[in-house]
């Protein structure tokens, strides 16, 4: 994807439980064959140790802002983190556009998991701080967030809602799903990276 796509945690995760529906009209636990049953087309673009990553243009119901969206497919819970990516959001010097978008979807995301649990909506930190640099300040670290979690300790699902700074006037959306057995996979994977790391000394 021409954004980085982390595989790894960048907030809590919940604990996990079992849950069948994803976002998107796809389902957590499916297999890479079960998602192109759908007619999902998917396009292999990495990974790391246990973890296929995957990105496809479309799924089977697709959100309108949507330009891609990258899908992590674990051997042995299978589909278990999903990340959409936005269209650019061009022409928004002040971040007016990008701010309603995030505000809208925002709510849609209440309505569904309840309020966040976590969010920060600032700029100005740092460097960045006329009001026609607020992409610019989103971009740079230290200087602003605009993110919004949600956590669904039933279900184990937890949404990260990011609305990030490109340059000046440009920036996008991405919301990273991560299902009810994504921390399983990560615990699983420090482990098995510890135990080899000891294996070295």
């Amino acid at each position: 994807m021409k954004r980085q796509l982390s595989i790894f945690v960048f907030f809590l995760v919940v604990a996990p439980a079992q849950s069948a529906e994803g976002p998107f009209g796809v389902n957590w636990g499916e297999s890479k064959s079960a998602l192109e049953s759908k007619g999902i087309t998917l396009e292999a673009s990495g990974g790391e140790g246990r973890i296929s990553s995957f990105k496809t243009k479309q799924l089977p119901k697709n959100l309108s802002i949507a330009e891609q969206y990258a899908l992590f497919i674990d051997n042995e819970y299978q589909l278990q983190k999903i990340v959409m990516v936005s269209k650019d959001i061009d022409e928004d010097l002040y971040g007016l556009k990008g701010k309603q978008i995030f505000s809208d979807l925002k709510s849609k995301l209440a309505q569904k998991y309840g309020s966040p649990t976590n969010g920060l909506e600032r700029v100005g930190m740092a460097l960045y701080k006329d009001e026609n640099e607020f992409y610019q300040c989103l971009g740079y670290e230290g200087c602003g967030m605009w993110v919004a979690t949600y956590e669904d300790k039933k279900e184990g699902v937890s949404v990260l809602l990011e609305l990030k700074g490109m340059k000046r006037g440009k920036g996008y959306i991405r919301i990273t799903y991560e299902g009810p057995n994504w921390s399983k996979v990560i615990d699983t994977m420090r482990k098995n990276k510890s135990e080899s790391d000891a294996g070295t000394l």
